[in-house]
């Protein structure tokens, strides 16, 4: 039954399934960031977890709801929480409320059976309403989810060119205030190489600590930004992986190091003796 749960002053759609936890044996396996969750006894429950986030719950907390033709209030204690991305669930054994009738069937289908035409087939049976097939509802959210890559790589692409730019600018503003220093330091003698490495070395040494840095705010901008595209129909899993870490890293060292060759040739260039004879 599609129910409004509440906890306090806050309240939030869901789904309320009654059933036996040995009825959902190869349809549903209730975990949490892998670890399997028991499922309840009576007058318990286990609950999403975008549910137990919107509510504020925390296991042996208490879930209120009401439900029934008569609008009865009712409480779960709560005994789990497991992971669910789609939707909002509250399971608990059809003894936690008697009486209820039974309205939904959960079906999976035989090996080699096609889901679109075994649907195709229920809605034909007389007393069935509605029909929802569960690989069809993934194949939509999957393809909903893949709009977000174009995003996300335009984001990257941006950042990109962003932090290109500015390493550039700053770099160049550096090396044009310090003209007259690089050419005394050439004409002690130092070759080029050695003047790249003088002038350029702090571009490099300041690409690891920003690196650095960033990759710790970065966790926390991501779960901010996570957090505010998330629909309300869906929970995303706060998760970057070390990979992400790794190539984020390395792509920002990359763009400093680009930038110093692209700086050594201006400061090949800077004339010993016109810029000796310049006036501050």
């Amino acid at each position: 039954e599609n129910i409004t749960a509440f906890s306090g002053s806050r309240e939030w759609d869901c789904t309320l399934v009654l059933a036996d936890g040995d009825d959902f044996n190869g349809l549903i396996d209730f975990h949490r960031k892998g670890k399997p969750v028991q499922y309840p006894e009576e007058g318990e429950a286990v609950i999403s977890v975008k549910l137990s986030k919107e509510l504020g719950l925390k296991e042996g907390d208490s879930i209120f709801f009401v439900a029934g033709d008569d609008n009865k209030e009712y409480s779960f204690h709560i005994t789990g929480i497991f992971d669910n991305y789609v939707n909002h669930y509250i399971f608990s054994p059809p003894e936690s409320i008697p009486g209820f009738k039974v309205n939904t069937a959960y079906l999976s289908v035989k090996d080699g059976m096609i889901p679109g035409e075994a649907a195709a087939s229920a809605r034909g049976i007389d007393g069935i309403t509605y029909v929802s097939v569960a690989s069809d509802e993934k194949e939509i959210m999957s393809k909903s989810m893949e709009s977000l890559d174009a995003i996300i790589y335009v984001v990257i692409i941006c950042s990109g060119v962003l932090s290109f730019i500015i390493i550039y600018n700053l770099t160049n503003i550096n090396i044009m205030e310090r003209v007259r220093e690089i050419a005394t330091v050439k004409v002690l003698g130092f070759t080029n190489a050695e003047t790249s490495e003088y002038v350029l070395r702090e571009n490099i040494l300041l690409a690891f600590i920003g690196a650095a840095l960033g990759l710790i705010l970065g966790k926390y901008l991501h779960m901010y930004i996570i957090t505010r595209i998330e629909v309300d129909a869906m929970n995303f899993d706060l998760r970057i992986s070390p990979v992400s870490y790794m190539l984020s890293y390395i792509i920002t060292v990359a763009f400093s190091v680009g930038v110093n060759y692209a700086m050594r040739i201006k400061l090949d260039r800077v004339k010993m003796a016109e810029s000796l004879k310049s006036v501050e």
